[in-house]
C-alpha cells in the first residue's frame, strides 16, 4: 500500500525526559559502512564488534529506544516495529558502558536501514536546486546518480511511496509513513519524534529560503 503522508524522524528528548545529548566515544574511529549510501549497506561485510562508552557522568542508564537519526542507536522494541512493518535493515549489536562499567540491562543496536526513495513531486513542489560554484551546473547527489541536491524546499508535495521507513533522497534523512508513526506511538517507543511533511514543512538547511 502506498502512502502520501510522511514524517521526518528525529530524536525527541524533551517529550520523553531524556538527555538532549549522549556524550560518548565508539571503540572504532570509523564504521565499516557509509550510512549516507544505503545501497552499499545491504551486502557489505561487517566483521567488527562495536562498543559505545558514555563519558557523561550524569547519565547512568540509557532508557530509550531511538537516538541520533544520523547514526541511529535503537532498541529491540524499535526493531520489532520495523519488523512488523516490513522495513528492510541491518542491525549491529552495540555494547554500551557507563564510566567503564557495562550496562547489562541495555540491549541496543546500530540501525542500518538500506531502502531509499525519491519522495518529492517536482512538478507540484517549490524548491531550488544547489549549484556547483565553479560551473553553475546543478549539483548531483553522489550516492544517487541522476538525483539533484536541493538548497531548499519551500513547498514539499509528496509522491506515493510503498515504504514505511526509508532514506528520503531529497532530504538526506530518514522518513517514515503514518503507519510507522502510529505503531511507534502505540508501542510507547521512547526517543523518537516525527516532523510531518505537510503544508507547513520547510527544508532549509542553510536558511536560504527567500522571504
Amino acid at each position: 500500500m502506498c502512502s502520501r503522508a510522511f514524517s521526518v524522524m528525529e530524536y525527541d528528548w524533551q517529550k520523553f525526559d531524556l538527555p538532549p545529548f549522549v556524550g560518548g566515544t565508539f571503540n572504532h574511529a570509523d564504521f565499516e559502512w557509509n550510512f549516507n549510501d544505503p545501497h552499499s549497506i545491504k551486502d557489505i561485510r561487517i566483521g567488527r564488534s562495536y562498543e559505545f562508552n558514555i563519558t557523561d557522568p550524569t547519565i547512568k542508564r540509557l532508557n530509550l529506544d531511538f537516538y541520533d537519526p544520523r547514526s541511529p542507536i535503537v532498541s529491540a522494541a524499535f526493531l520489532s516495529v520495523c519488523d512488523e512493518l516490513g522495513v528492510q535493515y541491518r542491525s549491529v549489536p552495540l555494547k554500551v558502558s557507563f564510566s567503564g562499567a557495562l550496562d547489562s540491562t541495555a540491549e541496543l543496536f546500530l540501525f542500518l536501514p538500506y531502502q531509499s526513495a525519491s519522495l518529492l513531486n517536482r512538478g507540484l513542489s517549490e524548491y531550488q536546486e544547489d549549484r556547483v560554484v565553479e560551473t553553475g551546473e546543478v549539483m548531483m547527489d553522489k550516492s544517487f546518480p541522476g538525483q539533484p541536491v536541493y538548497s531548499w524546499i519551500r513547498k514539499f508535495v509528496t509522491e506515493p511511496v510503498p515504504l514505511n521507513l526509508f532514506h528520503c533522497i531529497e532530504l538526506m534523512q530518514l522518513v517514515v509513513s503514518e503507519r510507522f508513526v502510529s505503531l511507534s506511538r502505540n508501542r510507547g517507543i521512547k526517543g523518537v519524534g516525527f516532523v510531518p511533511i505537510d503544508a507547513s514543512y520547510r527544508y532549509d538547511p542553510w536558511c536560504e529560503i527567500p522571504i
